[in-house]
């Protein structure tokens, strides 16, 4: 018991903390705007105070999740420190830039400001409610309503005033979860107590009975869509059926993305690539099967009505759509058999004993009509609807996940891909990236010869010219000759400088001796940008897949110096789960768009070429993070790739 009351206490104790911490998240905002940075360190040490009180009352042991704070700045050889490519006398202003972009960009910040926004709200539900409960109970008993029993409401105050006592532990217990979750190293507890395990259930149940609610709405439309479907194919020999999937392929692919969700299983594109354009021949006429004709849209309505026929996805999204209203007899009967006996047989007990001095209504009216109904005498037990109906929500949050799970393996076992549509699609994406780096080859080679051409053939020619001179000179004026020799010469080692440079955009040297990691090493210390580099591969990789990431993220990094507006970039790259992935995150401006521009465009040209991937998440405001993913499973098949 006295546990108990301590629990209530300390419930009120950490509720009064949420309170202030709201107070200082305004606080704390307020001032790092303005520029003072140990306001968030402050914030930082309240959220460490119920860190420990939490570890202290409520079970969960919290760790610091901070990154370490920055070294400070060191002087170079001149004394001068530097800051991106900017040098400056004295530390200070590095040594802020430097703490502000560690407190900015430290996610234990992030969460430390949503717990100190969500606190209040959390702890009036957990942690108060014991309380709220003991002091509602005591209330009602003190009042004395005219014309009732005083024992109806003392019994009441004392029925609510234990909940609150019996429920004051397992509450703190559910607010110091929370707080170990957002608080945490990685936001999420290490061990969690039976009332969690409880209550993730029931949350789990419930979004599983949404999804059914769903699944049982969505029977209408299916069967619109699969009476729509059918009327189609015995008009005119199906050829009204192409337009008809302009509007049943939309829909069922909306239901694709719920199903692949509710399966945990993902569901890719089954359809097969739309047919091509009709191209003229010779003459000006459009072919279409034996005939000949002087538009090309009778051949390309030829050419849809037979990709839809022969498409198997049609018939699969048919079957789809025929089958799921079935189902909609099950899901049905779940959802409405849980929501009465949840709000006409449980909830009307939820609110009797604190209102019974007050208002004189039958919790069990619904239980009554509800045997009335299927023929069985009424008023037998009151109780027995409660029991009822606690059973049956229950038994429908327990059902729920797994009806849900069935749906969406049996959608994604008919809306998924045919072997012959996976192949077609991966024949006409190889198509693609083929025509893609074979321009992006030409482009290439065109440039490599106009930098030959341009710099070193001129150099060179220079050159020449400059020895034909010398030899005219040689006897009549030796000392001109010599001038024309020291200037050829200068001009030789221009050229070799150009030369140089042309190699290195071909293939850099550091890269073909020593690697990706190396290369990408060396690449942040030449970029004039304050670099951040994490790089973690196991060994060398083919060398073409290395030239293709390695001049993927020297672009990003020029994009990020040309238009990010700041000098602090983070730069990533590893191997993970036989892919190497490299990403760029910088702090500028954000609002970074692919489709307005050509560079991004480019890579992801150059990267499909190996199958990889470009990932753009730029909001306006920043961060902007690129991301690029690339398959190399030879890491993990050869042993000496893996050794380097």
């Amino acid at each position: 018991m006295r546990q108990r009351l301590m629990a209530l206490v300390r419930g009120l104790a950490l509720t009064a903390l949420a309170v202030v911490g709201v107070v200082v998240l305004i606080l704390s905002w307020t001032l790092t705007l303005l520029g003072v940075l140990s306001a968030t360190t402050a914030a930082r040490r309240f959220t460490g105070l119920i860190r420990r009180l939490v570890r202290r009352w409520c079970g969960p042991t919290i760790e610091s999740p901070y990154r370490p704070a920055p070294p400070p700045p060191q002087p170079d050889a001149r004394g001068r420190y530097r800051l991106g490519n900017q040098l400056f006398r004295s530390p200070a202003l590095p040594s802020y830039q430097h703490r502000s972009r560690w407190l900015a960009t430290d996610s234990a910040t992030h969460r430390d400001n949503a717990f100190l926004l969500l606190a209040p709200v959390v702890a009036a539900v957990t942690a108060l409610l014991p309380t709220a409960l003991v002091g509602g109970g005591a209330l009602l008993a003190a009042v004395r309503v005219p014309g009732s029993s005083g024992w109806a409401a003392v019994s009441a105050g004392a029925t609510l005033a234990v909940l609150g006592v019996a429920i004051a532990p397992g509450a703190t217990a559910a607010y110091g979860h929370f707080a170990a979750r957002l608080l945490g190293p990685t936001g999420r507890t290490q061990a969690r107590s039976g009332a969690h395990r409880a209550m993730t259930a029931v949350l789990r149940g419930l979004t599983a009975l949404g999804g059914v609610t769903v699944a049982t709405l969505l029977a209408g439309p299916n069967l619109l869509l699969a009476v729509l479907v059918t009327a189609t194919l015995p008009l005119g020999g199906g050829w009204l059926l192409p337009a008809a999937q302009r509007v049943a392929r939309p829909a069922v692919s909306a239901q694709r993305r719920l199903l692949s969700r509710w399966a945990g299983h993902p569901v890719v594109d089954p359809y097969l690539p739309a047919p091509a354009p009709p191209t003229p021949r010779r003459d000006g006429l459009y072919e279409g099967g034996r005939t000949l004709y002087d538009s090309p849209h009778p051949v390309e309505r030829l050419a849809r009505y037979a990709w839809v026929m022969r498409d198997p996805a049609t018939w699969r999204d048919l079957a789809w759509t025929a089958v799921q209203p079935l189902t909609a007899v099950v899901t049905g009967t779940i959802v409405a058999a849980t929501g009465y006996a949840a709000v006409a047989l449980v909830w009307p007990w939820v609110w009797y004993l604190p209102t019974r001095p007050w208002l004189d209504y039958d919790p069990a009216e619904a239980w009554n009509g509800l045997l009335r109904a299927v023929g069985l005498p009424a008023g037998t037990s009151a109780v027995i609807g409660l029991v009822v109906g606690l059973a049956v929500v229950a038994a429908g949050l327990l059902v729920a996940p797994a009806v849900l799970r069935n749906i969406g393996w049996v959608g994604v076992k008919l809306l998924s891909p045919t072997a012959s549509a996976v192949l077609a699609r991966r024949v006409q994406e190889l198509s693609h990236s083929r025509s893609t780096v074979n321009r992006s080859q030409v482009a290439e080679l065109r440039r490599i010869e106009q930098d030959l051409h341009d710099g070193v053939q001129a150099g060179l020619v220079s050159i020449g010219m400059q020895l034909d001179t010398v030899e005219l000179l040689l006897d009549t004026d030796p000392v001109r000759a010599r001038e024309v020799i020291g200037d050829a010469r200068r001009g030789l080692r221009r050229t070799l400088s150009d030369l140089r440079a042309v190699v290195r955009d071909i293939l850099p040297p550091v890269l073909a001796e020593r690697g990706l990691g190396e290369a990408v090493r060396a690449l942040a210390l030449d970029t004039p940008l304050d670099v951040d580099v994490d790089v973690d591969v196991p060994g060398r990789a083919e060398a073409a897949v290395e030239s293709a990431v390695y001049f993927a993220l020297r672009e990003l990094l020029t994009n990020v110096a040309k238009h990010a507006a700041t000098d602090q970039v983070r730069l990533t790259l590893r191997f993970k789960g036989g892919h190497l992935e490299g990403s760029v995150r910088d702090d500028g401006a954000g609002g970074a768009d692919p489709a307005r521009g050509t560079g991004m465009q480019g890579l992801r040209r150059r990267l499909a070429a190996f199958d990889g991937e470009l990932t753009v998440i730029s909001p306006l405001g920043g961060p902007t993070e690129v991301t690029l993913r690339v398959p190399c499973e030879s890491w993990e098949q050869d042993p000496y790739c893996r050794n380097g």
